[in-house]
């Protein structure tokens, strides 16, 4: 990733700040510009509203898909996008294909978006032939809540997922892995059919101190096994972190696509971690990976 950093995030030093259900920080689970399955190429789009009396500046870090932990954080930089939009009072903006420019023509990944105040966001993902798409939920609370240790009975069950000749499912996860423990958190995703029986099992260590996007294909994990009606699952099998899993259902002829998010449960940080002590501690490991130029 290129490591051409702007000033990062004034949001990222500063306490949180809501307005009813608006926030000042928000994790799109999922954005793309990626080649998919019969030739279809995957685009993003967001759209943000500043609903206040004067301008703001909101920035974008986006968090690489895959296991290279080294080089998977930074600020968005595309064609339009130099890590950041500023808006007029009262104005909107659609940034379609948002990851268009940048410096890898097929990525995925997780987009934050912030700034010092609270905003309005939405975002979808579609393809070239279903320009609809699916909308696609950003979640507000991704820094402040966190599940692992005494909470790792927590799972979080996506039922509806189908993998047969006429339907695929992608599953994926954007996750934060907590730094007071020698070992790495581990997000566990079990595939499992109707009659409840396990048909797949696949694990993700994500080393501490470190954010983590994947996205794949339940056909990786279930192999020849098909279905009509599935349920993904997904828990934490060991250490801490922050974790918003998702689904996603297409239709194989259409590439129509039906976006599930799953959350885990609002859950008390693990007492003995010094790494869970204060509201803005994701904030300040995102800081980190990111640093100011």
């Amino acid at each position: 990733m290129r490591k051409t950093f702007i000033l990062l995030l004034t949001l990222l030093a500063a306490s949180a700040a809501y307005a009813d259900h608006y926030s000042d920080t928000y994790v799109i689970p999922i954005v793309g510009h990626t080649n998919g399955v019969g030739g279809t190429q995957w685009m993003s789009d967001v759209a943000i509203r500043n609903f206040s009396n004067s301008a703001m500046t909101v920035q974008f870090v986006f968090i690489e898909s895959g296991s290279n932990f080294n080089d998977n954080v930074g600020p968005l930089l595309t064609d339009d996008i130099d890590g950041s939009v500023t808006l007029a009072a009262n104005t909107s903006v659609m940034l379609v294909d948002i990851l268009e420019g940048y410096e890898s023509e097929n990525i995925a990944g997780a987009l934050i978006v912030g700034s010092d105040r609270p905003f309005a966001l939405t975002s979808r993902a579609y393809s070239n032939l279903s320009r609809l798409g699916q909308t696609v939920p950003a979640t507000a609370d991704f820094f402040e809540n966190s599940v692992g240790n005494i909470d790792n009975a927590a799972v979080v069950y996506i039922p509806g997922i189908m993998h047969n000749a006429q339907t695929r499912t992608n599953v994926g996860f954007v996750a934060g892995s907590g730094g007071s423990l020698s070992t790495p958190m581990v997000v566990e995703i079990t595939i499992r059919n109707a009659a409840g029986g396990s048909v797949g099992t696949r694990s993700f260590p994500i080393p501490q101190g470190n954010f983590a996007h994947y996205q794949f294909n339940i056909g990786s994990i279930v192999g020849q096994s098909t279905f009509d009606v599935g349920t993904a699952e997904f828990r934490i099998t060991q250490g801490e972190g922050t974790v918003v899993p998702y689904a996603s259902l297409i239709d194989n002829a259409t590439s129509e696509a039906a976006y599930i998010m799953g959350q885990f449960p609002d859950s008390t940080p693990f007492g003995a971690s010094s790494f869970f002590r204060g509201s803005s501690l994701f904030r300040r490991l995102l800081d980190q990976k990111v640093p100011v130029r």
